[in-house]
């Protein structure tokens, strides 16, 4: 009886996941490519965030993607410049991205 509690929590936990995942991958209108691709170039061209989109803009441009489309669906998930695409977005827990910081 107790294993099928757990079990059944643990499946609606994953749901849950999934849905807010697939929702806020909507919101950000690119596709789990892309978005790891900006994580990863903002991780390894980030030195001192300025508190602006600077380096993801420099990525929208490389990616035929329009920063100011872009930089409004992030505002939406609560990430307002470079650094908190990676803090409020890559390292969250709906974030499809397996992203750990370089050493």
């Amino acid at each position: 009886m107790m294993n099928d509690l757990k079990k059944r929590k643990k499946e609606i936990k994953r749901k849950l996941k999934a849905e807010e995942t697939l929702k806020n991958m909507e919101i950000l209108g690119l596709s789990e490519g892309q978005l790891s691709s900006l994580i990863y170039f903002l991780d390894e061209n980030l030195e001192k965030c300025d508190h602006t989109f600077k380096i993801a803009s420099v990525w929208a441009s490389k990616n035929n993607v329009d920063i100011d489309d872009l930089s409004e669906r992030f505002t939406k998930l609560s990430a307002y410049c470079d650094c908190e695409i990676i803090f409020n977005i890559a390292l969250s827990s709906w974030c499809p991205i397996d992203f750990k910081f370089e050493d």
